[in-house]
């Protein structure tokens, strides 16, 4: 049996925080299953991958300037009606309620 092969996109405007997002995912989260990572560090690149690949997760950096990932989650939502699963990072534990 082969491997699912699923393509997730890491938003975030800092290069540290997409790396520890990759890190903490990993390539293969579960057997069978294997990840490549995108990186998009604006909301325009965001959208280009979604418009042009096969995008199986949005991973967003809620704390992201000057867009954040709340925010590219819901336009992403509003825009598309094949919008693909997001999950967005949150530092804030106030701001858990926001998930």
């Amino acid at each position: 049996m082969s491997d699912r092969e699923c393509t997730v996109v890491l938003y975030s405007d800092d290069p540290q925080v997409r790396d520890r997002m990759r890190l903490a995912v990993g390539t293969r989260p579960a057997p069978g299953l294997q990840l490549e990572f995108v990186e998009a560090s604006s909301y325009a690149e965001v959208v280009r991958l979604v418009d042009d690949y096969e995008i199986d997760l949005l991973l967003l950096d809620g704390e992201a300037t000057p867009g954040g990932g709340i925010g590219i989650a819901r336009q992403i939502k509003d825009d598309r009606a094949d919008a693909p699963p997001t999950c967005v990072v949150i530092a804030r534990a106030a701001d858990r309620w926001l998930a």
